[in-house]
């Protein structure tokens, strides 16, 4: 009887003024995992460049060092990096020289092997050690991404 005055039955009110079709509010249920997904990333990006910020001040050269390979091995998902002292000292604001001599006291310690142009760590635990605190909060936001 109405159906030549309203052809779309599958139209329902949810807010006054608005009207969305069914295929738009099972969209919304399919994307929203998506959506929070990339909210949760999001605020672990956000916490990253916060403390970034901090650690820049507050911390190091050597720890700041030791943050940044532990947080790459996390990411990639192994402990031989392809990063030069020259791109190290560029990511962290510091001078090549000083990148250099910081990298020579952790290859003396033992917890890392660098060779042309490949840094690998071999001493994941006791890197960690010396890393600045930042290191386990960003790797806490990024665990809780899953």
């Amino acid at each position: 009887m109405l159906q030549g005055k309203y052809p779309d039955r599958d139209r329902s009110l949810y807010n006054p003024g608005l009207n969305f079709d069914r295929q738009s509010v099972e969209m919304e249920k399919q994307i929203r995992p998506l959506r929070e997904q990339l909210l949760f990333y999001l605020h672990a990006v956000h916490t990253q460049v916060a403390q970034a910020a901090i650690c820049n001040r507050f911390h190091t050269v050597q720890e700041r060092i030791a943050k940044w390979l532990l947080l790459s091995a996390d990411r990639i998902g192994k402990d031989e990096l392809c990063y030069t002292h020259e791109f190290l000292s560029r990511i962290l604001g510091a001078r090549r020289t000083t990148v250099s001599r910081a990298l020579h006291s952790l290859q003396i310690l033992g917890l890392v092997r660098t060779g042309r142009g490949s840094i690998t760590i071999i001493k994941k635990k006791h890197l960690e050690s010396i890393a600045c605190g930042c290191y386990s909060i960003i790797r806490a936001e990024f665990q809780q991404l899953g």
